[in-house]
């Protein structure tokens, strides 16, 4: 069995993003600004026995 995952933790104190993304779809970031970009860095798939990140 395989899975997908994409977990992000916000911190507040600081602003800083981190992202945790295994097979997932690239989530989009939309700035303060409106703009919106994809993040696309990302790992295998959970589950089917590749080295991670």
């Amino acid at each position: 069995m395989t899975l997908t995952l994409c977990i992000v933790f916000i911190d507040e104190a600081t602003g800083l993003l981190h992202i945790a993304n295994a097979g997932h779809l690239p989530p989009l970031l939309r700035t303060p600004d409106g703009n919106v970009r994809s993040l696309d860095e990302h790992g295998p798939l959970l589950g089917i026995g590749l080295p991670t990140r």
